[in-house]
C-alpha cells in the first residue's frame, strides 16, 4: 500500500511539475505574441506619424499656394479698382472743364 501511496506522490508530483511547465510555455508564448503585436504596433504608428507629417506638409504647401493666389486677385482687384477710380475722376475734370467752358462762353456772349 505504501508502495502506492509513494507512486501516486510521485505522479502528483510529476503532474504538478509538467502543469507548471505548461503554464510557463504559456506565458512565455503569450509574451512572444505581446513582443511581436506591439513591434507590429509601432511600426504601424510610425507609419501614421509619417503620414500625419507628410499631410501636413501638403496642406501648409497648399496654403501657402492659396494665399499666394489671393494676393495676387486682390493686387489685381486693387488695381482695377484704381483704374476705375482714376477714369472716373478724369470724367468729372472733363466735365467740370466742359461746365466751365459752357459757362465762359456764355459770360462772354
Amino acid at each position: 500500500m505504501e508502495d502506492w501511496k509513494l507512486l501516486n506522490m510521485g505522479l502528483e508530483l510529476v503532474s504538478r511539475f509538467v502543469l507548471q511547465k505548461s503554464l510557463i510555455y504559456g506565458q512565455r508564448i503569450n509574451t512572444d505574441i505581446v513582443v511581436v503585436n506591439n513591434a507590429a504596433m509601432e511600426e504601424k504608428r510610425q507609419q501614421i506619424q509619417l503620414l500625419q507629417i507628410k499631410l501636413q506638409y501638403i496642406k501648409n504647401q497648399e496654403n501657402r499656394e492659396f494665399q499666394a493666389e489671393q494676393a495676387q486677385l486682390n493686387h489685381q482687384r486693387q488695381k482695377e479698382l484704381q483704374e476705375y477710380i482714376q477714369s472716373v475722376n478724369l470724367e468729372i475734370q472733363k466735365s467740370n472743364i466742359d461746365r466751365t467752358y459752357a459757362v465762359t462762353l456764355y459770360v462772354a456772349y
